[in-house]
C-alpha cells in the first residue's frame, strides 16, 4: 500500500499511464516491514500489531525507466506528518493546562466563597 502521507508524492498519474498490463514495475519496503510481515521472523509492535498489521508500506517505485515515487520524498512526507503531529499535540496540550489552571482556581475561589 501506498502510504496516506506519501501518496501525495507519488507520480501516480504517469505511473497508471506509463505502464500497462504485463509491465513490470518494482516497488520498494523497508527491511523492518519486510522483516515483520513478509517473512514474519520479527513481531509487529503496539499499537501497529492492532491498528493495521497487514499493511506493507511502500517506499519507492519504479519500473526501470522511471521512479514513480523516490526514497527521500517518502521520507519527507513523512517528517512533515510527524512535525504536524508535534505541533498539534502541544498545542492540545498548552489547551488542556490552560483549561486545567482555571478548573483548579476556579475550585479555589469555590472554597473562599464557603
Amino acid at each position: 500500500m501506498i502510504g496516506s502521507v506519501s501518496l501525495d508524492e507519488t507520480y501516480s498519474q504517469e505511473l497508471i499511464n506509463e505502464n500497462r498490463l504485463g509491465d513490470s514495475i518494482t516497488l520498494f519496503i523497508e527491511n523492518k516491514e519486510f522483516k515483520r510481515k513478509i517473512v514474519k521472523t520479527e513481531e509487529i509492535s503496539f499499537p501497529e500489531n492492532i491498528l493495521h498489521p497487514q499493511i506493507v508500506d511502500i517506499v519507492e517505485i519504479n519500473d526501470g525507466k522511471s521512479n514513480y515515487l523516490f526514497l527521500e520524498d517518502y521520507r519527507k512526507a513523512h517528517q512533515r506528518n510527524n512535525y504536524l503531529g508535534a505541533v498539534f499535540f502541544g498545542i492540545l496540550s498548552l489547551l488542556m493546562l490552560f483549561l486545567a489552571i482555571k478548573v483548579l482556581r476556579h475550585r479555589k475561589n469555590m472554597k473562599i466563597l464557603e
